[in-house]
């Protein structure tokens, strides 16, 4: 009735959050901290659509606040235009000033990689409990050397975000977006050829 449209079709990018919290929560135990790694969508590009890790935040946050609220937490942003080399710097700034004032890290951001090679670099190991959203071909490395705790693989991109994205815009204005994201074909196969490697990684 909100929406005018027939019928929704959409995942829960919350549930995520909330399972994160819940990870987090039961795992350090008692009071602490987290460092909560975000990246904002880019609400300026034609194809944003859902907030994926605004969702994720808001129900980390809600969640985490209501079971543990003996835990705190601290917000970072990345924004979508700071290069990579930024951001490396502000980690290393973070995990130097404010090592001991946070007993977990929720990384929602895409700088996975970034950020288990810091945690590396720094000696951390093992010395927080470190959740990151989404999989990929380094995350098992960063599992074993114990830079990461756990991980959750939720991929959009590889659910059809995109396509679905193109389509309502389609059927809403009655034209194709004028930019439609470039998706190297180097990124699909690598993800079809992964895909079974997927399976024993989070078994």
């Amino acid at each position: 009735v909100e929406t005018n449209r027939l019928g929704f079709l959409g995942p829960d990018y919350g549930a995520g959050g909330r399972l994160a919290a819940e990870f987090l929560g039961k795992t350090i135990r008692g009071s602490g901290r987290i460092l909560i790694i975000h990246n904002p969508v880019d609400s300026e590009h034609i194809l944003a659509g859902a907030h994926i890790n605004e969702e994720r935040l808001l129900h980390f946050v809600s969640y985490l606040s209501v079971h543990f609220p003996r835990i705190e937490h601290q917000v970072v942003s990345f924004g979508s235009r700071q290069s990579r080399a930024e951001i490396r710097q502000e980690l290393d700034e973070i995990l130097t000033d404010e090592a001991d004032s946070f007993s977990g890290i929720y990384s929602i951001a895409d700088i996975q990689d970034l950020l288990g090679r810091q945690i590396l670099r720094h000696g951390l190991e093992s010395r927080y409990i470190i959740l990151v959203h989404g999989v990929n071909l380094e995350t098992e490395m960063f599992l074993k050397s114990h830079a990461f705790t756990a991980a959750i693989h939720q991929n959009p991109f590889r659910q059809g975000y995109f396509a679905v994205r193109i389509l309502e815009y389609y059927l809403e204005n009655e034209a194709m977006p004028s930019s439609i994201p470039a998706v190297p074909q180097g990124i699909l196969l690598g993800n079809s050829m992964a895909d079974q490697d997927d399976f024993w990684r989070i078994d």
